[in-house]
């Protein structure tokens, strides 16, 4: 790859974060019954992409070391399956078994969770080398590397950012409702109002109330404090 090849490689590795972060905040909290667009501001979508970066960044290494050390890495862009319904198939089955893990998986086996990240995102190269040709991203970026990893990085975006928003909608409620690693807030001119935060949309703060057992949304005026228990 040269120099170019890099910047395009790196600017579409940036414009897929914005994407997915847009995906997660909506399904996150979708999950919660909150419609975040009904909030949501553009520094929610950048403070999003900042806390998946690290996700997607240990995908994006993964990929790349899979197609630059791995043996037989390059081969996989050289192969015509001719069948790319198999490559959908493939990825439909792994967004099912994965969204599977977030849905029923007990927080306890999270890390049983957070490592099959790293195995689906190896199992990629088997889809991309399935749909490389049928995408007809080489026509668009005209280099077969940055082709096949901008593939793999929208086939691993297409299984991983609902089932991550959802799992971690999950925990935060699970948290929420022990008492466990939560941050309360504190509602100015209301001394014993105190609930589990989860998180700001727009001028909005949305909390959890585990003796309603319900999300509550206040302006963030009228917040007086955030505090970690």
């Amino acid at each position: 790859m040269n120099r170019k090849h890099t910047i395009d490689l790196l600017f579409f590795f940036f414009f897929f974060l914005q994407i997915a972060s847009v995906a997660y905040l909506y399904f996150y909290w979708k999950y919660l019954g909150v419609d975040a667009f009904l909030y949501i501001s553009i520094e929610d979508i950048l403070l999003a992409s900042g806390g998946i970066v690290f996700l997607f960044s240990w995908v994006f290494i993964i990929i790349c070391f899979s197609v630059f050390f791995m043996p037989g890495g390059k081969d996989f862009q050289e192969m015509e399956d001719g069948k790319p319904w198999l490559g959908f198939f493939g990825v439909i089955v792994c967004f099912l078994v994965f969204l599977g893990e977030a849905l029923y998986l007990p927080e306890y086996m999270r890390s049983y969770f957070y490592a099959s990240i790293t195995v689906f995102a190896y199992l990629t190269r088997y889809l991309s080398s399935i749909l490389f040709h049928p995408s007809g991203l080489n026509n668009i970026f005209n280099n077969k590397v940055v082709s096949y990893i901008c593939l793999s990085l929208v086939i691993t975006g297409l299984i991983m950012v609902v089932p991550l928003s959802i799992w971690n909608a999950r925990v935060d409620v699970s948290r929420g409702h022990a008492g466990e690693n939560v941050k309360y807030v504190a509602i100015a001119g209301c001394e014993e109002c105190y609930f589990g935060f989860l998180g700001k949309l727009g001028d909005y703060v949305f909390m959890y109330s585990s003796r309603a057992n319900k999300i509550v949304a206040i302006p963030s005026s009228r917040v007086e404090s955030i505090t970690y228990h």
